[in-house]
């Protein structure tokens, strides 16, 4: 996975998710990759990834959407 690539996600409640909204993989306590949601489409999510620190991704790893106001980056920007 590097910055640039879209990556499909199924969410377990996709009504929740929106388009702009960033999402945040998790291995273990750490952050492995970052970006935001570009299309919703039917139950999956097309997301493009900003930042990326872990070659690959995997089914064990633990995916969060954040809405704009709440998230870290907007605020330091």
């Amino acid at each position: 996975v590097r910055p640039g690539v879209l990556i499909p996600i199924r969410p377990l409640n996709p009504a929740l998710v929106r388009v702009g909204m960033e999402f945040q993989v998790w291995h273990g306590a750490a952050v492995v990759a970052r970006g935001r949601v570009a299309d919703l489409h039917d139950g999956e999510v097309s997301a493009r990834v900003e930042e990326a620190h872990a070659a690959t991704l995997d089914a064990a790893m633990r995916v969060q959407f954040v809405p704009q106001a709440l998230s870290v980056v907007n605020q330091l920007r």
